[in-house]
């Protein structure tokens, strides 16, 4: 092969070595597992948004929920989908844009731009977090074996 080596094990974890192919279907498989989740996160929070407030569980204050809710909903969708932080950057803008927008067909909702900005706000810091968390796994589960 002309002088070159190609690695064909990667440790997976603390000393399980896996092929890159298994590696790879291991991270695919998480990936579906976060695109599942953070699609059923969006519609979690958009439910939560667009009914009643009395009907919603209350367990912090309204800007910690709206927050935490789309950190989740981030970090989630960067997991999901890390080459496409754009378009997820996007998504999360338009999704707290439409869902305050939303609150204008629902009888006793008050959509805000506060409202708004502590949703892109909490979205913006999931999606960083979710793009740190898939850089520092992926590093982990590609190290060369000792």
């Amino acid at each position: 092969m002309g002088g070159y080596t190609v690695a064909t094990e990667f440790t997976l974890g603390r000393g399980c070595a896996c092929s890159p192919v298994e590696t790879d279907t291991f991270m695919n498989a998480w990936s579906k597992i976060f695109r599942i989740a953070a699609w059923a996160a969006l519609a979690m929070v958009l439910i939560a948004t667009i009914s009643p407030a009395e009907l919603r569980p209350h367990v912090w204050t309204a800007n910690k929920e709206r927050f935490i809710a789309f950190a989740i909903c981030g970090g989630l969708f960067a997991l999901a989908y890390p080459r496409r932080w754009v378009a997820i950057a996007t998504l999360v803008i338009l999704s707290a844009g439409l869902f305050e927008l939303a609150q204008f067909l629902v009888p006793h909702r008050h959509p805000a731009l506060k409202d708004f900005v502590v949703k892109v706000a909490g979205g913006g810091i999931g999606v960083a977090g979710g793009l740190l968390a898939h850089r520092v796994l992926g590093s982990w589960f590609h190290q060369p074996k000792p």
